[in-house]
């Protein structure tokens, strides 16, 4: 059933939708849209008789801006790209609820239940989502700029839900992302504090100025996404993918420690390689630091302890590099870096050793 209409929608408890406009004929026809249609001088009105109770129902595209929906049962209601900016939602009934690109800017969603329901692509700029259960909720390029999720800054984390691997739960004000796919959201200015975003896709998502000190990132994937001026005092990103991630003008994460146990080797010591001009050096992985993404590469440089000459060599993430092409049986003095994606962090100490 297709229904135009100029004014916003009002649904109350008992479910009543009234639609000021004239519907159609063929409207009429059809009304598997809406359980019953009853025409009056004003216009028509969409009753259902189910008190309380608007499950399923088919609101398609429709226009229900600043519609009054406290408390109303809305679970697996197909509001696909329906218009609900500053709608009233608070303790609403959404769970399983299509709500791809719906447009739900400023829309009151406090203490709503949205288990389950697709948000993929909606607007939800602004919007109150303090203390609404997102448990299972599809937020794949979703809009959170500027939303109130509702997360004090001390409020420790909660436990990781592996189970929940496609949305978030924000019971109690306390917001659990494990495992969800926030990717290519944009969640600029989101305060994340103390969240648990534990193995999150972040993929592309827009962080500029987040909030995310304290917050869990675990094993999050955060590439490509934008960092600018993102406060990540306390975060824990050591095992967090941030390659191509923008970290301009970011606070909290830090640079790599240096490399540990670094040794340059002779003909003497630690496997010597057995080839003329050839060197070995090896090192251990710096110690974790929870403020410190992961290390993306090692480097090592030896210089020529007599003549004017250096080598470097990019190490990948192995812990030993072989030189080559080495002057035979001349002294190097060698050291060791390691890089994340915050940059390049200090070297170890030197160490001498010989080429065969």
């Amino acid at each position: 059933m297709r229904i135009v209409h100029r004014s916003p929608a009002v649904i109350a408890a008992a479910c009543l939708v009234m639609f000021s406009p004239v519907i159609s004929e063929a409207a009429h026809a059809s009304s598997t849209a809406l359980p019953s249609v009853v025409a009056t001088a004003r216009g028509a009105h969409c009753e259902l008789k189910a008190a309380g109770s608007c499950r399923g129902i088919a609101l398609r595209g429709q226009d229900l801006r600043n519609a009054q929906l406290s408390r109303i049962d809305l679970r697996g209601a197909d509001l696909r790209g329906a218009n609900l900016i500053g709608a009233n939602l608070s303790g609403a009934l959404l769970a399983n609820a299509k709500l791809r690109g719906a447009k739900l800017s400023s829309a009151n969603l406090s203490a709503a239940s949205l288990q389950g329901a697709d948000l993929s692509k909606a607007d939800l700029h602004l919007a109150d989502l303090r203390a609404a259960n997102l448990h299972g909720a599809i937020l794949a390029s979703t809009n959170l700029s500027r939303a109130n999720l509702g997360m004090p800054r001390r409020t420790p984390l909660l436990r990781m839900r592996m189970d929940a691997p496609a949305g978030c739960s924000a019971t109690g004000g306390v917001v659990d992302c494990a495992g969800a796919d926030l990717s290519g959201a944009d969640l600029q200015d989101a305060n994340l504090a103390n969240a648990n975003l534990a193995s999150t896709n972040l993929t592309s998502a827009n962080l500029t100025g987040a909030n995310l000190s304290g917050a869990n990132l675990a094993g999050a994937n955060a590439s490509g996404s934008n960092l600018t001026n993102a406060v990540l005092i306390g975060a824990n990103v050591a095992t967090t993918n941030l390659t191509n991630a923008i970290l301009t003008g970011q606070d909290g994460m830090v640079l790599p420690a240096s490399p540990v146990n670094f040794a340059a080797c002779d003909k003497n010591s630690c496997g010597q390689a057995p080839n003329a001009g050839q060197m070995s050096t090896s090192w251990s992985p710096p110690s974790v630091n929870l403020s410190s993404p992961p290390v993306t590469e090692f480097v090592v440089i030896c210089r020529n302890v007599s003549k004017p000459d250096q080598s470097a060599g990019p190490a990948g993430l192995a812990t030993s590099f072989v030189f080559q092409g080495l002057q035979s049986l001349n002294n190097y003095s060698c050291y060791a870096y390691a890089v994340n994606a915050v940059g390049t962090g200090q070297s170890s100490p030197t160490s001498v050793g010989q080429a065969t």
